[in-house]
C-alpha cells in the first residue's frame, strides 16, 4: 500500500480507538497521540481537549530534531539526520516503540491528577480528563523520566494538576518499549513485545483484508487502496452502546455512527464480510428506543434521539439481498424483520400527526440533509424523499415477511407501500417532486438536489417523471458538474460552494441517485455520474465528507467512512459494467 498522509487520514489500524495523526490543531510540528473514542468532558477551567493525549519528540543530545513521517498501514516511522523512531499498533489499547539515534519525549497536551512509579521501568498516570490510565513500559535497558511541565500549548491545570512529559533513553541510544491508554490499569509484560512481531501481525491482517477488495479499474486502484484501508481502519472495539464490531464516521471528529451513514458502510464491506455488513445495522436494533425509534447516532457511552435519520433501512435490507443473496441474508432477515417494523410504525404513528399519511420531517438533521434550502420553508415538511422511503421499507417488509412465511402480513405490507407510492404521486409538479409544508399543503420554491432522491424508487416511478428527472440528472442538467451532482445547481441563489448541504457533492446522495437510475435503465446517466464521482475522489485526494461542486476541493472531515464505500460501490460497478 502507498504511504498514508497524516494531515488528511490519522495512523491507526483495525480494533482500536488510538490514532496518531499530524491534524493536531497545533502550530508544533508535531505528530499527536490521541483517541478517537467520544469524551463527553471539556474541562471547564482549562478547555483542553481530552481527545488528544500527547504530541510526539525526538531528542538527540537533549535537544529536540525536527522529523518528517513516513506511514503504512502497519507501521509509522519518525525520522530526522540523527535517528529514528518506529511505532505500530497492538490493538485495543498498545502501541509499541522502537527509537534509535534518538531519545523519544511525549509532552502533555492536558494535564493529568498523578503519577505513579511501579518501578525503574514503568510508570503510571491517571488521567480523568481522557478517560483512560496511560501506562509506559520502557525495555532494552532504557530508562523512564516524568517531568511535571505545563501542556505543550502552555496550560496548567485546576486542582493542582500537572502537565507531566515523559522522556523515554537508554545509554546506548535505542530504546523499546510500549504505551498503554487502557481505561483501568493493567499488567504490563515484563518485557515489551518485539515491535516487528506486531507489524508483522499487523501486515498480515491487513493483507487479509486488502485480498477482499472489490476490483476497480487501475487507473482507480491506489484510491480504492485507500478507501479500503480507512474503511478497515475505522473498525474499533465492541463496548458500551456499541454492541457490535463498529464502524466509525471518522477517527477525526465525526468520531461516531450515524444512522443512515452506517447502511452506505454495510453495503460497502457487504461483500467482503457480510457479518460485519450486519453489525453495521444490529448496532441500531440493540439500540432501538421502546416507541421504535432508532437513535440519530451513537458512540460507546451514549446514543442520541433528539433527531432521527430517514428510514433508509428497508433500502438497504434491499441493497443486501440483491448484493448477497437470499440464503446469506436469511438469518439477518429473521433479526431485521421486527425492528424494522418497529421503526416503521413509529414514523406512522409520531411523525404523521396530521394523518393524512405523509410522514413528515420536524427538522433539517431529521433527512440527513442538514441545512438543506428545501428547509428554508420550515416545519414540519412532507418530504418527498421521506415518502420515497416508506414506500421502498413497507416494500422491504413485504418482501422479508413473505420470505419469512408471513404471507398475511406480507400483503398487509404491500398495501401500505402501493397506498405510500399513491400519496407520494400526488405531490408532483411538472413531473418533478415536491415537498410541501404539513400545515398548509403548500411548497415554496425549491431547487435543492433533495427533491430528487424519489429517483430511488427506479422502475417503480411512472415513466414521465422518471425521464423527466433523468434529464435534470444528465450532462446538461441543472445539477450535474464536472465532479458529480451538485446539492444545489450552481445557477441557484441559494448556492454555496461550501455549504454543506447547500451546494456540495456528497457521496450518499450520488448512490442513491445513481442506484435508482439504473434500477430506472438510465444507465448513461448513472454511468457518467459514477465516473464523475470517482475521478472526484481521485482527484481530491482523500475520501472528503463532502467537495466543491465547481473545483472538487474536498471539505469538512479528509477521511470519511461512507465516502470511501460509494466510491468503491460505484468504481466496482464502473469496472464489471451492467452486472450491478
Amino acid at each position: 500500500m502507498q504511504e498514508l498522509d497524516l494531515t488528511l487520514h490519522p495512523f491507526t489500524t483495525r480494533g482500536t480507538y488510538l490514532k496518531i495523526t499530524a491534524l493536531t490543531g497545533t502550530k508544533s510540528g508535531r505528530l499527536m497521540i490521541g483517541t478517537a473514542q467520544e469524551i463527553p468532558f471539556l474541562d471547564l477551567a482549562t478547555r483542553q481537549w481530552p481527545h488528544d493525549y500527547y504530541e510526539i519528540a525526538l531528542l538527540r543530545d537533549g535537544r529536540e530534531c525536527t522529523y518528517r513521517w513516513h506511514a503504512t498501514a502497519e507501521r509509522l516511522e519518525l525520522v530526522c539526520d540523527q535517528g529514528c523512531a518506529v511505532f505500530a499498533f497492538d490493538p485495543p489499547d498498545t502501541i509499541v516503540f522502537e527509537a534509535s539515534g534518538v531519545a523519544l519525549r511525549l509532552l502533555p497536551s492536558h494535564t493529568t491528577a498523578t503519577c505513579i512509579c511501579l518501578s525503574e521501568r514503568e510508570r503510571l498516570i491517571g488521567d480523568y480528563r481522557g478517560w483512560c490510565v496511560p501506562q509506559v513500559a520502557a525495555g532494552n535497558g532504557a530508562s523512564i523520566d516524568i517531568t511535571e511541565c505545563p501542556t505543550a500549548g502552555g496550560d496548567t491545570g485546576p486542582f493542582g494538576d500537572k502537565g507531566r512529559m515523559i522522556t523515554i533513553a537508554s545509554p546506548d541510544g535505542k530504546s523499546t518499549g510500549m504505551l498503554r491508554f487502557a481505561p483501568y490499569a493493567t499488567a504490563m509484560p515484563s518485557k515489551p513485545p518485539a515491535l516487528s512481531s506486531v507489524i508483522t501481525a499487523r501486515r498480515k491482517a491487513w493483507a487479509a483484508w486488502l485480498g477482499k477488495m472489490p476490483c476497480v479499474a487501475p487507473r482507480y486502484r491506489e484510491a480504492a487502496h485507500y478507501a479500503w484501508h480507512l474503511l478497515y481502519s475505522l473498525e474499533v472495539p465492541v463496548g458500551g452502546r456499541l454492541t457490535r464490531r463498529p464502524i466509525l464516521m471518522s477517527k477525526l471528529w465525526m468520531n461516531r455512527v450515524w444512522a443512515w451513514d452506517n447502511c452506505f458502510d454495510a453495503l460497502g464491506v457487504c461483500r467482503a464480510d457480510p457479518q460485519l455488513a450486519f453489525d453495521q445495522l444490529r448496532l441500531y436494533y440493540d439500540n432501538q428506543a421502546p416507541t421504535g425509534q432508532f437513535a440519530d447516532t451513537m458512540s460507546s457511552c451514549r446514543a442520541d434521539f433528539v433527531y432521527c435519520k430517514p428510514p433508509v433501512y428497508g433500502w438497504t435490507m434491499l441493497e443486501l439481498i440483491r448484493q448477497l443473496g437470499v440464503k446469506r441474508c436469511m438469518g439477518f432477515i429473521r433479526e431485521s424483520y421486527g425492528p424494522v417494523s418497529r421503526l416503521t410504525e413509529w414514523w406512522y404513528t409520531l411523525r404523521d400527526r396530521d394523518r393524512n399519511g405523509m410522514c413528515e420531517y420536524y427538522h433539517g438533521n431529521d433527512s440527513g440533509w442538514d441545512n438543506s434550502t428545501l428547509f428554508d420553508q420550515g416545519y414540519p415538511t412532507d418530504g418527498a424523499d421521506l415518502a420515497a422511503w416508506l414506500v421502498l421499507q413497507t416494500e422491504a417488509l413485504s418482501v422479508m415477511a413473505g420470505l419469512l412465511g408471513k404471507k398475511k402480513e406480507a400483503a398487509q405490507w404491500m398495501r401500505r407501500s402501493r397506498r405510500q407510492m399513491r400519496l407520494l404521486l400526488k405531490n408532483v409538479r411538472n413531473d418533478r417532486f415536491i415537498s410541501p409544508l404539513s400545515l398548509t399543503g403548500k411548497a415554496a420554491p425549491a431547487r435543492s438536489l433533495l427533491n430528487y432522491i424519489p429517483m430511488v424508487l427506479g422502475r417503480r416511478l411512472p415513466e414521465r417523471i422518471r425521464k423527466a428527472m433523468a434529464a435534470d440528472l444528465s450532462p446538461g442538467g441543472p445539477y450535474l458538474t464536472e465532479y458529480g451532482l451538485a446539492t444545489e445547481p450552481v445557477s441557484s441563489s441559494k448556492y454555496q460552494h461550501d455549504g454543506y448541504w447547500r451546494g456540495p457533492i456528497w457521496a450518499p446522495s450520488t448512490y442513491l441517485l445513481f442506484t435508482g437510475l439504473v434500477d430506472a435503465g438510465e444507465e448513461a446517466p448513472a454511468g457518467e455520474i459514477a465516473r464523475r464521482f470517482c475521478d472526484l475522489c481521485v482527484k481530491s485526494p482523500g475520501m472528503w465528507e463532502n467537495f466543491d461542486p465547481q473545483t472538487g476541493k474536498g471539505l469538512c472531515c479528509p477521511a470519511y467512512s461512507w465516502t470511501a464505500a460509494v466510491f468503491l460501490l460505484m468504481a466496482h460497478w464502473l469496472e464489471r459494467g451492467r452486472t450491478r
